[in-house]
């Protein structure tokens, strides 16, 4: 058991300013693979994202997924950690999650920008993600 149970993080970092984070504490089960994919080609145009939030200034747009290697869903919680800009410091962050069924935005979190322009949130499955900065 490398992970579960014990008091640590793994952060998994992409190189694009988007890290996914697991705590060991949250894993009673290590298990034997866990895949995690975090693309950015998930692609909206300015119309649908105006709809989420009239209040958009910024956004970033991906999916992410982790599956156990019998394709099973990852059934512990991890963290998004997203760069948003230390431009965007202090403003309100929020994460929508699709639907899977029903292909509408749910509302999944909301952060408070750091200084450094960081947010974090929960996630909520496998699902594309966007993320919106308010003015």
């Amino acid at each position: 058991r490398l992970l579960a149970e014990k008091n640590g993080t793994l952060a998994l970092h992409t190189g694009t300013g988007i890290a996914i984070s697991l705590e060991g504490k949250n894993i009673k089960e290590e298990p034997k693979a866990l895949q995690i994919r975090v693309t950015e080609t998930v692609k909206l145009s300015g119309e649908a994202v105006k709809k989420l939030s009239e209040e958009t200034i910024a956004y970033r747009a991906f999916r992410v997924e982790a599956d156990t290697l019998s394709g099973e869903e990852s059934s512990f919680g991890m963290g998004i950690h997203l760069a948003l800009g230390a431009e965007n410091a202090g403003k309100t962050a929020k994460l929508y999650r699709m639907e899977g069924t029903t292909g509408e935005w749910i509302l999944s979190g909301i952060f408070n920008i750091t200084d450094s322009g960081q947010a974090m949130f929960a996630w909520c499955g496998n699902a594309d993600y966007i993320a919106v900065v308010e003015k």
